[in-house]
């Protein structure tokens, strides 16, 4: 008894430890952001009119129609035509910033990344960021996290590990992790901090991350754009031409999910054979 005791105080010491270790880390990496935008390049006198005049600003912020959708773009592409190197530091911060804690939102960000750096440069950024942050979160999860999982999210984390357990016995471990990017069938989050501690490589997470998030993060780095070039200058050709685009994007975002409901078909199959 005597030993559980102290067993569980010493849980808990760390638990406690690791919890402000994060909080810590949360506030610098805030402050670090912080210190990052305030140093960004303000805009001139003018543009800060231009963009308050469409939507920018007020109490309801936000273009109202075509035309401040497309002055916006012409004014934020300006600028990071102007600032190119400090938008590119300042967005590449808070998306990783944003994926190693999971805070919600990096998709609008990917989106965002269209029409800021263009398809190609947008894809590698985008890339680049997530892949970043998500070796960053299973580095912090690795050293520091095991204490509070195996408080929080034991169930998941046995669900996780189970399976985990059968792909190595299968040798199938990285096109298991590249499957498990590829679609919804774990949340991110799970994948992140939860790969350190079921046993899966550092190698591994990070191959299957950088390949398995690039058709989604192509997806999105697209959409951006198409919604970006939607204007009233053309519009029946060049509308049309979104449209169309955005709707094969839309149909190759059904694929994961179609491809998940698959597995989980044949996995039932196998099961119910054994």
């Amino acid at each position: 008894n005597e030993l559980e005791i102290m067993t569980s105080s010493n849980n808990n010491h760390q638990k406690l430890k690791n919890s402000i270790f994060f909080m810590i880390l949360f506030l610098l990496g805030l402050y670090g952001l912080s210190r990052i935008y305030y140093h960004l390049p303000p805009f001139s006198a003018n543009d800060l009119i231009l963009l308050k005049k469409h939507g920018w600003g007020g109490y309801f912020p936000g273009p109202r129609n075509i035309e401040d959708v497309k002055q916006l773009k012409l004014l934020i592409t300006q600028y990071t035509t102007d600032y190119y190197d400090f938008v590119m530091i300042a967005f590449s911060s808070l998306y990783i910033f944003m994926q190693i804690f999971a805070i919600p939102g990096t998709i609008f960000l990917s989106v965002l990344a269209g029409p800021l750096f263009d398809v190609y440069y947008g894809i590698l950024i985008v890339s680049f960021c997530a892949t970043t942050g998500s070796c960053c979160s299973y580095l912090l999860s690795k050293y520091f996290g095991q204490p509070l999982l195996n408080y929080y999210i034991p169930d998941k984390l046995s669900y996780f590990r189970s399976q985990v357990t059968i792909q190595i016995k299968n040798n199938n471990l990285f096109w298991y992790m590249l499957f498990l990017r590829l679609t919804p069938l774990l949340p991110n989050i799970l994948i992140n901090v939860g790969s350190p501690i079921v046993g899966i490589p550092l190698i591994y997470f990070f191959l299957a991350t950088l390949l398995g998030l690039m058709p989604a993060n192509f997806l999105h780095v697209h959409t951006g754009l198409a919604l970006s070039e939607i204007t009233d200058d053309g519009l029946n050709t060049r509308l049309m031409y979104q449209a169309v685009k955005l709707l094969a994007i839309g149909i190759l975002a059904l694929i994961p999910t179609i491809f998940q409901t698959y597995f989980s078909k044949q996995l039932k199959i196998v099961k119910k054979k054994k």
